[in-house]
């Protein structure tokens, strides 16, 4: 045959490896048509469950690595005795590498690069050793491919082809990715270019998550390194934003990728034959078609009974797991029959969105995001009457440290009035915090509450005006430090004793707690120092809403790194990645890499609620856009205790009260009400005034 410009003979070369593989013996406990049906459906079973149940999915993974680890185990031993074929061996690769698979060791890498996987956290108590269990996975196939290649004169001397060369072993496998995507390969175009269509459909939502991926990114200092960093980061952004919206917003797309990889992966194995010489045979024939010398006799499995003891016992492999996804598809039966009944208007909706724009279910995933940054400011929730439709806010408060005593309280949404009177004695305590404004990321179904916050407050602690750097205040609860007389105590109580827990506490034996603790009313970040009867302490003093976290991190001084409110958090740039995944855990909240004024200790420098927030006074217009646009709260530029520009340490706050230094001065404490809206101040015009009133004192 004359294959130009490849002569016969180094057509024949390069064919001469797959012309081994191909009458290499097949062992049929290995490579029987029940081994591999049985294993492939097993798998598929396995993945059938991971997606659906809502089980802990331990035991599926562990059976996937298993049945993983049994082939390597029993081929291994068969390479040490040089009783396994070339063939087999290739066999053994290609069947552990299955899709299930490789979705282990795709999840266990972006868990080393301190990315979130679903996977992980869907799993116990055992992620570590299914992360070390996948991570070994990844390198067995690398070291049984070189295995097959590097040492076949030793292990496969039996074979015909201990001299194939690199070149043999390339065209080998590019016929073998012919034959695993023989099938696939009429739905892989179908596949992108739906992907095509709906990024096109989504451009705007695509942009706008790039700006909001963006805004995550951490930017180089170097100028020549940030040259290098930005093309990198526009793809990098692009890419995964693309992929957020369409695959978020068309699920179906999911599952046909899925439906595609296990198709390719039948292919890989032979699902499609039962005999895999016939196969072998078949494809030998077609490359060398022309050639009128080539002789190919396959080999027959000789003595092989489909029925025989090693292919039933193989086929019961795939019982239980069948039998798992025959359960789960009865107890959720219900969920199975409202899906195909919604399959119509859902296919339908599909087309209107893809012809007219209308119907976007990337707005409905947006809605998702919003609601599930909607709860209540301390354990409560908002409830809907289906008959009325009125909103009620219902709100928990602890009286005191130990929790022991809660009360609750309604505010209903009607029209034009607010019901004071019908709440009991006991609750008339807490108007303050009934009162409190609603964080701007509430839904606009609460239009008509007219709340009122109370003003900031002057303390000092022991003289000193650097109140936070001995004090914590979120809106679930307020840390004091320890110290000799019960004023800086007072001070609080006075202000917050009926409505959130004040604990005394010291951390790691210190009393400067505001400055090595970060927290909201989600949860506590305290640093490794903090000894375990304080962990426990806080543990026990704090709502039971309210997660506490010891935090193995190099910058120790948690409260000078992290400003965070109840949704988004500004951390130190050079803070590490496993802090920033503990962070958003904790706190849930969303974490951006940012500096304030150029400072990189933002949480000195800065102080944020969900209201609004004030930032070093020498911060630009420009980056308080900024991050006014992360923090989706108002911003102004602003000193405590006469010109401190170290905002953290002289001001705690929360959404209704603020305290600051004692030195603090009247102009300063009017920018502060303004800033984050306490007693209904707007910002703009005080901020106008204030500086009219400066502007008059310096003429």
């Amino acid at each position: 045959m004359s294959h130009s410009p490849v002569s016969d003979a180094e057509w024949d070369a390069l064919t001469a490896y797959w012309d081994c593989i191909a009458q290499s013996d097949r062992d049929p406990d290995i490579q029987g048509y029940a081994v591999r049906l049985s294993t492939y459906i097993a798998n598929l079973c396995l993945a059938i469950l991971m997606t659906w149940s809502h089980e802990n999915i331990n035991s599926s993974v562990h059976v996937v690595l298993m049945q993983a680890y049994t082939i390597f185990i029993a081929a291994f031993i068969s390479l040490g005795r040089k009783k396994l074929s070339i063939a087999d061996a290739h066999f053994v690769f290609s069947i552990t590498v299955s899709p299930l698979s490789l979705y282990l060791v795709y999840s266990t890498i972006r868990l080393m690069m301190h990315k979130s996987t679903t996977l992980y956290q869907r799993l116990g108590e055992s992620k570590r050793w299914t992360a070390i269990w996948s991570t070994l996975m990844l390198v067995i196939w690398i070291v049984l491919e070189c295995m097959i290649y590097a040492t076949r004169g030793y292990v496969f001397d039996r074979e015909r082809c201990t001299i194939a060369t690199f070149e043999g072993w390339l065209v080998y496998r590019l016929f073998a990715a012919v034959v695993i995507f023989d099938y696939a390969v009429y739905f892989i175009p179908v596949f992108l270019f739906m992907y095509l269509l709906y990024s096109l459909r989504h451009c705007k939502d695509i942009y706008r998550e790039y700006k909001r991926h963006q805004g995550k990114v951490v930017k180089w200092r170097l100028p020549f390194f940030l040259i290098l960093q930005i093309p990198w980061s526009f793809v990098r952004s692009l890419v995964i934003s693309n992929g957020v919206v369409v695959f978020h917003s068309h699920r179906w797309l999911v599952f046909f990728a899925a439906f595609i990889a296990y198709l390719s992966w039948a292919g890989d194995i032979g699902i499609w034959f039962t005999d895999m010489q016939k196969l072998y045979g078949m494809l030998v024939r077609a490359m060398h078609s022309d050639e009128r010398n080539f002789q190919y006799t396959p080999k027959g499995e000789d003595g092989f009974d489909p029925l025989g003891f090693g292919q039933i016992l193989a086929a019961t492999v795939a019982i239980e797991p069948i039998y798992e996804v025959a359960m789960l598809s009865f107890d959720r039966r219900w969920d199975v029959w409202e899906a195909i009944k919604h399959y119509p208007d859902s296919v339908w909706d599909g087309i209107v969105f893809i012809v007219t724009g209308h119907r976007n279910p990337w707005t409905k995933i947006l809605k998702q995001r919003e609601d599930s940054e909607t709860e209540t400011l301390v354990g409560g929730e908002i409830h809907v009457n289906p008959f009325s439709g009125e909103h009620t806010y219902a709100m928990i408060s602890r009286k005191d440290s130990e929790g022991e005593k809660a009360y609750g309280s309604h505010v209903k949404d009607q029209k034009n009035s607010l019901l004071p009177s019908a709440l009991p004695s006991k609750i008339n305590k807490i108007t303050s915090f009934s009162s409190s404004p609603l964080p701007t990321h509430f839904p606009n179904f609460l239009p008509h509450l007219q709340l009122s916050s109370s003003m900031a407050t002057r303390i000092q602690f022991e003289n000193n005006s650097d109140i936070g750097v001995f004090s914590k205040l979120t809106n679930s609860y307020c840390l004091a430090a320890i110290q000799g007389s019960t004023n800086f105590y007072s001070a609080f109580e006075s202000e917050l004793g009926d409505v959130i827990p004040i604990v005394h506490t010291s951390i790691g034996g210190t009393r400067i707690i505001g400055r090595l603790t970060a927290g909201n009313r989600h949860g506590l970040l305290v640093p490794a120092s903090t000894t375990d009867q304080e962990l426990q302490h806080l543990r026990n003093s704090l709502p039971d809403a309210v997660a506490v976290q010891r935090v193995e991190e190099r910058l120790s001084a948690l409260g000078n790194v992290i400003a965070c409110n109840d949704y988004v958090a500004l951390v130190h740039p050079d803070i590490d990645r496993e802090t920033e995944e503990i962070i958003a855990d904790v706190l849930k909240v969303e974490v951006f890499r940012q500096t304030v004024a150029d400072n990189v200790l933002v949480g000195s420098y800065c102080a944020i609620t969900n209201q609004g927030g004030l930032v070093h006074p020498k911060t630009s217009i420009q980056d308080q856009d900024e991050l006014s646009s992360l923090l989706q709260v108002p911003l102004v530029a602003g000193t405590v205790n006469r010109g401190s520009d170290v905002i953290g340490a002289g001001l705690v706050v929360n959404d209704w009260c603020a305290f600051t230094g004692l030195e603090t001065t009247a102009t300063e404490i009017s920018v502060i009400e303004a800033a984050f809206k306490l007693q209904g101040q707007d910002s703009a015009a005080v901020i106008g005034e204030m500086r009219d009133s400066l502007i008059d004192n310096w003429a």
